[in-house]
């Protein structure tokens, strides 16, 4: 009881101060010390939620399950210009506030670490996305086919696979028009959109601000003259607007950590984020835990989530690397290939993170037809549609092997990849393709190359079918990709290149790179040096 009356005599006089909020406020976080842990916190999850953690054996509840304690919440909220959100896996909230308010919250007995959010302007890499020019429905449908043909989406549909009671949560700037638009017809009338939240604005009303959700959801769950724009057209969706447009300050993150929080109490399944961070981060920045939305998408994934993201549209730029929470080790980390042929478009972001983890892990069309806001549709382009795309793919692989673990479901998938076991920091593992995830047991392909060593030189000979089958599709050429890696693992280097010859030769490293093993990959063929 003395305690309790401290705490009111010390809040009331230190607050009573600051009533009358003085210029500048800034944004910070608060963590407090501990929890109580006498609330049952299964009311506030919804039973899909709890279904999925008992599918994966997840223990319920874990410590930061359980709601922060109110009185934390209310007595930081009297003192405070804003309290914009509550994290729950933090044990934290984040507010807007005065320096002389940040003061007294200091002083409170509970309250573990305060922390300034840095006000730098943040380039959202993922959402550097630009609409082509030009309608025509001629072109709009040829690139509609090659990108489901990339990806072989018919192999899904043959079988079946529609997403049906997988839960996907998109996080994005705004779904402007989808509430409208023809290609979501089917979600609406079939009541497919279960939640939606604005954390940016804190209400429900998502269906504003940015159509690059909309263009994102469609790439899941859309429909085009009768057919399947993405592959998940009968899941459930949890719609989320975390940031106002292209460019937002640090404050942004907290409103996609509390996205991954809701849609957790939610039940989903699925997350979907094509958006990043990295304006305010070094490249040592990205190790995958460093920053506080790499460590909340990893801990959606231990809580039973598949967290799928974009890696970034800096492929081009001086940090070329993939943004966070993106460099998070366990989450799926999707890049861009081109929609006619496997192979990396410009802008996609560049693997590893810093800590060496193998990133992307996958690849999907980063050239798209896609909805826009206007009730049409338009070709655009980043990994930001790329990312949905295999979302949409992933709920299928759930649906068909529902009792798998998300972390089995993400294992699937990389070694559904078009160029799987051949990896390398530019596509992953390749093109997702669902006619390998499909099958039954690995596909072996006959050798459609040579190598022969002479001296310090490589000198390779295509086989000539290989070379000519099917060449209408690759008028520029056909990819073929090689690395050279340590024995560690690490690549030290790689490159795709587009054949317009039967043969070609590569020049070995120096010896004093440390002993590097080569390998090279072409039409489905890898070739590893020393297992010829």
């Amino acid at each position: 009881m003395k305690k309790t009356l401290f705490l009111v005599i010390l809040t009331l006089s230190c607050f009573a101060a600051t009533a009358q909020p003085l210029l500048p406020t800034a944004n910070y976080w608060v963590f407090f010390k501990g929890k109580d842990l006498g609330n049952d916190p299964h009311k506030d999850f919804a039973p899909e939620a709890l279904a999925r953690r008992a599918r994966m054996g997840i223990p319920f509840p874990m410590v930061e399950d359980f709601a922060v304690t109110p009185k934390y919440i209310q007595t930081v909220a009297t003192g405070v210009v804003e309290l914009r959100h509550t994290l729950r896996w933090f044990n934290a909230v984040t507010v807007t506030a005065t320096p002389q308010q940040i003061a007294c919250i200091q002083q409170l007995p509970f309250v573990l670490e305060v922390a300034p959010m840095v006000e730098m302007e943040s380039h959202l890499a993922a959402m550097e996305d630009e609409e082509q020019a030009g309608d025509d429905s001629t072109k709009l449908h040829k690139l509609f086919e090659n990108q489901r043909e990339l990806v072989h989406q018919q192999a899904l549909e043959d079988a079946g696979l529609t997403g049906k009671g997988i839960r996907i949560a998109i996080f994005d700037a705004g779904f402007s028009g989808a509430d409208t638009h023809t290609a979501f017809a089917h979600l609406h009338a079939n009541h497919q959109i279960k939640a939606t939240k604005d954390f940016v604005a804190h209400n429900d009303d998502v269906y504003a601000h940015s159509n690059h959700g909309t263009a994102v959801l469609s790439c899941i769950a859309g429909m085009y003259e009768g057919k399947r724009i993405g592959a998940a057209v009968e899941a459930e969706f949890l719609l989320a607007r975390t940031e106002r447009n292209l460019r937002e300050p640090a404050s942004e993150e907290d409103n996609w950590m509390a996205a991954m929080e809701w849609a957790d109490l939610n039940g989903a399944d699925v997350i979907s984020s094509s958006l990043g961070y990295i304006k305010r981060y070094t490249y040592s920045d990205m190790t995958g835990s460093k920053t506080l939305v790499a460590r909340a998408a990893a801990m959606g994934v231990r809580k039973g989530m598949l967290v799928v993201l974009s890696a970034g549209n800096e492929g081009g730029n001086k940090f070329h690397f993939v943004s966070t929470p993106a460099d998070a080790d366990s989450v799926l980390t999707v890049g861009a290939s081109y929609p006619m042929m496997v192979y990396r478009m410009p802008f996609s972001s560049f693997g590893p993170n810093y800590n060496g983890v193998m990133k992307p892990e996958i690849s999907g069309p980063g050239y798209v037809l896609a909805a826009n806001k206007k009730g049409a549709y338009k070709p655009i382009a980043g990994t930001s549609f790329a990312c949905p795309i295999v979302a949409g793919m992933a709920a299928c692989f759930m649906q068909k092997w529902h009792n798998e673990t998300n972390m089995q479901i993400k294992k699937r998938i990389m070694e559904a990849g078009s160029t799987y076991p051949y990896f390398d920091y530019g596509l992953g593992y390749g093109v997702l393709d669902a006619q390998i995830a499909l099958q039954d047991g690995p596909v072996s392909h006959k050798p459609t190359f040579k190598v022969e060593r002479r001296s310090d030189t490589l000198w390779v000979k295509i086989d000539p079918k290989a070379m000519y089958a099917d060449s209408a599709k690759y008028k520029s050429g056909k990819p073929f990709s090689y690395h050279f890696r340590k024995g560690d693992g690490s690549l030290t280097s790689f490159n795709t290149v587009l054949l317009g010859q039967k043969n070609l030769r590569f020049g070995l490293p120096s010896p004093s790179q440390g002993g590097l093993k080569t390998e090279m990959w072409f039409q489905g063929y890898l070739w590893r040096e020393g297992e010829e």
